[in-house]
């Protein structure tokens, strides 16, 4: 089996991230712009709803208290990524995207 269309939505969407990244951040702060990004990334939770239920401990409002993107905060941009995630109906198609995009990342960036 081929790469999934989440698969593929993951992949582009780390090639748009690592575009903005190459153009929108110095050289020397990329490494480290990267990093802090992905350790935001990574506590996004796969756990799906209980039938019945409204919410669970996995999703999370991301974007409480955030009035405007700063684009140059890579915590703020991962919490807009796993907010765009969290309004997948279903969780583990946005794992697959997520997985998808964390590997894209470190590919691009030799992480």
């Amino acid at each position: 089996m081929g790469e999934t269309r989440f698969g593929k939505v993951g992949r582009f969407e780390a090639q748009l991230f690592s575009a903005f990244v190459s153009s929108c951040v110095s050289e020397r702060e990329r490494i480290t712009y990267v990093q802090n990004f992905l350790i935001e990334f990574s506590n996004y939770s796969d756990l799906p709803r209980k039938k019945g239920a409204p919410r669970n401990e996995g999703c999370v409002l991301e974007l409480n208290g955030l009035e405007n993107l700063d684009p140059l905060c890579p915590e703020q941009v991962a919490r807009l990524v796993k907010e765009r995630l969290h309004t997948k109906y279903l969780k583990p198609n946005a794992k697959r995207e997520r997985l998808a995009f964390i590997a894209e990342i470190n590919r691009y960036f030799n992480l």
